[in-house]
């Protein structure tokens, strides 16, 4: 294949991963990106997630194995529900495989947190925060229906689906 070709591919492959990433317009009031977020279930359910955060100047991963954080700094562990520890090299690899479960699916997940699960180890509920510098883009992801009263850190939200609702 010309060199030409393989660059227009690359080209296409990336606008379309920047169309479908959470930042980008969503078209049925962000039905397209909880599609998507719920494409990265399956692995957060197997590790029995429960909040992880991918930052340039913070990790952390709360899931089966315990809590980790790179960084003692509240804003960085405050995500996590108890005392954190470093790093071993059992949770990078955890972290960096569910890291790239969650590009694969939806590159543009800040962070996720307070997931729950059911009985079955299936996600019952879930922070979704796909936020960006200059936009608020957070979901919750909840198998019973909210009502448009609560309010979850600070904001109500409103359905997108049967078990979505993106913050007002």
């Amino acid at each position: 294949m010309p060199a030409s070709r393989l660059a227009q591919l690359a080209l296409g492959l990336v606008f379309l991963c920047v169309a479908t990433s959470c930042g980008g317009k969503q078209q049925g009031g962000g039905t397209r990106t909880t599609k998507h977020l719920e494409q990265t279930f399956p692995v957060l359910e197997s590790y029995h997630v429960i909040a992880f955060r991918h930052d340039e100047w913070c990790q952390a991963l709360e899931y089966k194995r315990g809590r980790y954080a790179s960084s003692s700094g509240k804003s960085c562990i405050s995500i996590l529900s108890g005392s954190r520890r470093p790093y071993d090299q059992t949770a990078r690899r955890d972290h960096a495989a569910i890291l790239a479960a969650i590009r694969g699916a939806h590159d543009g997940v800040r962070l996720l947190k307070g997931l729950q699960f059911d009985r079955e180890g299936r996600i019952k509920f879930g922070i979704f925060d796909c936020s960006t510098s200059d936009r608020q883009q957070i979901f919750v992801f909840s198998m019973d229906p909210l009502d448009p009263k609560t309010k979850i850190d600070g904001h109500t939200f409103r359905p997108v689906s049967a078990s979505w609702y993106l913050a007002k």
